[in-house]
């Protein structure tokens, strides 16, 4: 019984691909230079004659999913990232359909032979459909999916490379400044880090009164007696004077009190940030912001 309904259920399929393939002829004929179409109705009539062209339809599969993933071999040459991950999941994804047509060929060649080989459809080509189906959906969603994730990793990197920048201005006074508490877990990182590097200009800019040059100065001779390189001696005494200008800030002491301070605040490009939060870890940045600020000298004295 089951074999009939199998068979019952290939006639009807045969059947209707044959309905579809007459319902485009009149399309075919208004577009005759149109190869995809023409092409499509051939393989819709094949299709159609399933009992006597099973054989055709098996071998122009494995013929099409073996130019498919030498296609994708070559074009992932020619992309990086999830671009590239895209088609090198494709290719073998179509090598197993092109096993799966091989092993059906088999078996057919074996039925029309006289020989029983139906455990090769029954039994093994079932097992490559799930992982064909699997890493075909990885492979489209790869390099969909691949950019949108690499950019929120690099910005959640980001935002934590700027946590020692952020913990040492974050209690500076900012007047005229709105700091705007944004929820984490509702929140693209994207946006966070946004919001994280204006919090921190915002302090950076507030703190120009409090920058003073000798500072600077000091800790760019100390960083270079260190071996550090130039651009990283900068780096070091810009840190430096904000974290004396911070402490100084939040200590409460009046700007009118600090030596002539720096005519403009250390500002950085936003891919210097990062530089800058790194050298509040120095040796060099780490010895200054040891060293008491005048409020706490007065302190002491009194």
């Amino acid at each position: 019984m089951a074999s009939e309904a199998s068979s019952v259920g290939f006639y009807i399929c045969g059947a209707l691909l044959l309905m579809v393939w007459a319902l485009k002829i009149p399309v075919l004929l208004r577009r005759r230079h149109d190869t995809l179409l023409r092409a499509a109705c051939l393989l819709l009539f094949a299709a159609g004659q399933l009992m006597f062209l099973i054989v055709l339809y098996l071998v122009a599969q494995a013929v099409a999913m073996m130019a498919a993933s030498t296609l994708c071999w070559r074009w992932s040459r020619e992309v990086g990232g999830s671009l590239r991950a895209g088609p090198r999941i494709l290719a073998p994804a179509y090598l197993i359909i092109v096993s799966y047509d091989v092993i059906r060929l088999i078996a057919v060649a074996a039925r029309r032979t006289g020989h029983d080989l139906g455990y090769l459809d029954d039994r093994v080509s079932v097992h490559l459909a799930a992982p064909a189906c699997l890493l075909g959906a990885l492979g489209f969603a790869v390099p969909l999916l691949g950019p949108r994730l690499a950019e929120n990793a690099s910005s959640v990197r980001q935002f934590r490379q700027l946590a020692p920048l952020w913990q040492t201005v974050r209690d500076v006074p900012t007047p005229g400044a709105v700091r705007a508490s944004l929820p984490w877990w509702r929140t693209p990182p994207a946006i966070l880090l946004t919001g994280r590097k204006t919090a921190i200009y915002d302090a950076i800019l507030a703190l120009a009164p409090y920058c003073d040059s000798k500072v600077r100065e000091a800790a760019y001779c100390a960083a270079l007696r260190h071996g550090e390189e130039e651009h990283r001696a900068a780096a070091a005494a810009d840190a430096a004077v904000i974290a004396v200008a911070a402490a100084t800030a939040v200590d409460g002491s009046s700007p009118a009190a600090r030596r002539p301070h720096l005519p403009h605040p250390p500002t950085r490009p936003e891919q210097d940030l990062i530089p800058l939060s790194r050298a509040l870890t120095s040796p060099v940045v780490q010895q200054l912001r040891q060293r008491p600020t005048p409020s706490q000298k007065a302190a002491t004295y009194e």
